[in-house]
């Protein structure tokens, strides 16, 4: 019939010239083998053995971490931290359990840092180092800080705890201070951490 003749017309041009070849009624596995080699469909099973290694070597590559000939990822480096350290009031009282963050800006490297503050509202900074672990200070440069109190319904503060995995909402705590200083949004404190730098302040109110 003449469509199954253009059928097949279209089919050979496409298969020639290294394009998707269609036709009619054509089961899933010819169309793929098609895309992979639309010369002869004789020599699928060498074309599929070598996508299989392919796929095997990226997947080694993906596990082992290396690329090349022995070559590791290398790890992020960024600048020494510095210590910084900091009072929180709120309505001119000290604030206490207050976590702060500070958010890194575009321009600042690093993974930022944070801090958890004392009964009389004071913190000290703590990030990461390149490798992962816990080290005092922040990275030099440029910051957004947020700040957050989650209490409990009786009241009392929640604080995250290493010995345990559970949440602020699981525990069914709620924000206590206001979205302008919670709410990465809109927090307008904007800082820059330097070496030998002051005391940060940050007088919050209702």
């Amino acid at each position: 019939m003449p469509w199954q003749k253009s059928l097949t017309a279209r089919s050979s041009v496409s298969s020639s010239q290294g394009v998707p070849c269609l036709t009619k009624n054509s089961p899933r596995s010819v169309n793929r083998l098609c895309l992979i080699n639309p010369s002869v469909l004789s020599e699928r099973r060498p074309v599929v053995l070598r996508a299989k290694r392919i796929v095997k070597s990226l997947f080694l590559v993906a596990v082992t971490g290396t690329v090349g000939c022995g070559t590791s990822v290398p790890e992020p480096k960024w600048a020494a931290p510095v210590a910084c350290v900091g009072t929180v009031t709120f309505n001119g009282k000290p604030l206490s359990d207050v976590q702060v963050r500070f958010v890194p800006d575009i321009s600042t490297d690093g993974p930022g840092a944070s801090a958890l503050t004392d009964q009389t509202g004071k913190f000290k900074l703590a990030s990461l180092s390149p490798k992962g672990e816990p080290i005092d200070g922040a990275v030099p440069g440029k910051y957004k800080v947020i700040f957050s109190r989650m209490v409990l319904p009786d009241g009392k503060p929640w604080t995250p705890s290493p010995d345990s995995q559970e949440g602020p909402a699981t525990a069914g705590a709620r924000e206590a201070l206001p979205l302008k200083y919670s709410d990465p949004a809109r927090s307008q404190f904007l800082i820059e951490v330097v070496a030998g730098g002051p005391a940060q302040t940050f007088a919050l109110k209702k």
